[in-house]
């Protein structure tokens, strides 16, 4: 009984490696018992296939044989790394080293590239992928997903590093105005591959410092304009941005300021506290004068202090003059009448 002539296709074949499910191989017309074996015979010479089931007469067909081999071994690889940007371009090529009826899959990180501009082209049978005018937009990753029927197998990520720049310079200033004796700090920036040189320069253009960062103590002199120049050694380039600083002299911080206030405060309390206790003071000795004055009245006007018993010791030697003036008076006239005079102590 011949077989139907169809495709056949087989991965164990004698030597042979690859699928062996038996796909298309056996037609309708041919059964035989579920967990039975079939020994399959191929003539690499002819397109015969040869069938001998465990039970049974032996047959015969004819088909086409497909056999796969597995990928594997796939790398990616550029012909050139040297790349300015707008100028150069870069072909990078897929390799592997093992594997049939190849197909190839370009990836630019997670996006399937497809042939939609005069600068991308895949060439080659697919192998070959080609960027015409390489840009900075174009680093990628990229990588190369090789596949057959039976396996797949993907590259290692490659990154491209076109060289370009400086573009987009600016000057950070963290602190703007700088107080004398601060740290004037200054820092470039630019984007550039490979990373640009800086150089430092003041208003009349003279060279003072070197690198991304400008660092020095600030005095009244150093007011004014600094330029930062940005080059790019491999694509001459240069770009330069310029800054105006401030420098002002010391005042006081906040933290001062307010301990300056809490020390007025304390200077204001006590100064107030002191007026209070000296005018205390001297309402109490003069309460304390009144009350000895008033009790010198009380006792016919002999306890006074030092100053008041000398007055009246005064006022009793007038008052005895003034008697014995009068007793002599009135003995020589007799007809004059007494006459009393009254002196009282000048007031307190």
């Amino acid at each position: 009984m011949d077989l139907s002539h169809g495709y056949c296709m087989v991965a164990v074949c004698l030597a042979l490696t690859g699928r062996s499910d038996g796909v298309g191989l056996l037609p309708d017309s041919l059964s035989g018992a579920v967990g039975g074996s079939v020994m399959l015979k191929v003539d690499q010479s002819s397109p015969h296939v040869m069938i001998i089931p465990s039970l049974g007469l032996q047959l015969k067909g004819e088909c086409n044989l497909q056999v796969y081999e597995r990928v594997s071994g796939v790398t990616v690889t550029p012909n050139t790394t040297e790349l300015l940007e707008f100028s150069s371009s870069v072909r990078i090529s897929c390799h592997v080293s093992t594997g049939t009826s190849l197909s190839y899959l370009w990836m630019n990180g997670s996006s399937e590239i497809t042939v939609s501009s005069d600068r991308v082209q895949i060439g080659d049978t697919g192998t070959t992928l080609t960027i015409l005018n390489v840009t900075r937009y174009d680093r990628g990753p990229y990588t190369c997903n090789v596949s057959n029927l039976i396996s797949t197998q993907e590259s290692a990520p490659l990154t491209l590093h076109p060289i370009y720049g400086p573009v987009s310079i600016e000057i950070y200033v963290p602190v703007d105005p700088v107080e004398i004796g601060q740290t004037l700090h200054l820092s470039c920036r630019a984007e550039s591959t490979p990373p640009a040189d800086f150089t430092w320069m003041n208003g009349v253009n003279e060279e003072i410092g070197y690198g991304a960062e400008f660092l020095k103590t600030a005095t009244l002199l150093d007011s004014g304009e600094y330029t930062c120049l940005a080059v790019n050694n491999i694509t001459k380039l240069e770009l330069r941005a310029v800054q105006s600083i401030s420098v002002t002299e010391n005042s006081l911080s906040s933290g001062a300021i307010a301990g300056i206030a809490i020390a007025v405060i304390l200077a204001v309390v006590l100064v107030a506290a002191l007026i209070y206790r000296v005018h205390t003071s001297r309402t109490g000795k003069r309460k304390e004068k009144f009350n000895v004055s008033e009790r010198g009245s009380s006792n016919g006007g002999y306890i006074q202090d030092s100053a008041l018993s000398t007055q009246n010791m005064n006022y009793a030697d007038i008052s005895h003059f003034k008697k014995n003036q009068d007793v002599g008076m009135k003995m020589q006239n007799p007809d004059i009448s007494t006459i009393y005079s009254e002196t009282k102590p000048p007031a307190t």
